[in-house]
């Protein structure tokens, strides 16, 4: 990816927010890695920005997850540095059963928020 666009996952999308037409109601928040860092604080490693278009394949699967993916196109460019970076992609395709590492939010039974 690039400074203007995002890769994400379709089902954070998918029921919450007009895909046409994200305007206002989607923003990036890049840099976040602490939802409850004190923003007078945070605001000196946070760059938002608001979503301009929302890519996706055609093929989503809601319930298989299949194809789970969108590229999120920015209003503006984030500024790389030691918290923003490009995502790191695997030099090989792991096969089914195969260790491997995942980057992102989430949260688990406890319903908190956490980034791994």
């Amino acid at each position: 990816m690039n400074k203007r666009f995002v890769l994400s996952a379709m089902h954070c999308f998918i029921d919450n927010v007009d895909l046409d037409n994200p305007g206002k109601d989607v923003i990036v928040g890049a840099g976040i890695h602490d939802l409850c860092a004190d923003p007078k604080v945070a605001h000196e490693f946070w760059q938002l920005s608001h979503v301009k278009k929302i890519h996706r394949p055609g093929n989503y699967d809601i319930d298989a997850y299949d194809n789970d993916i969108v590229v999120l196109e920015l209003k503006k460019d984030l500024a790389l540095n030691d918290n923003i970076q490009r995502i790191c992609l695997p030099e090989k395709q792991y096969e089914s059963g195969e260790n491997c590492f995942v980057s992102g939010w989430g949260h688990d039974e406890s319903k908190c928020v956490f980034w791994h």
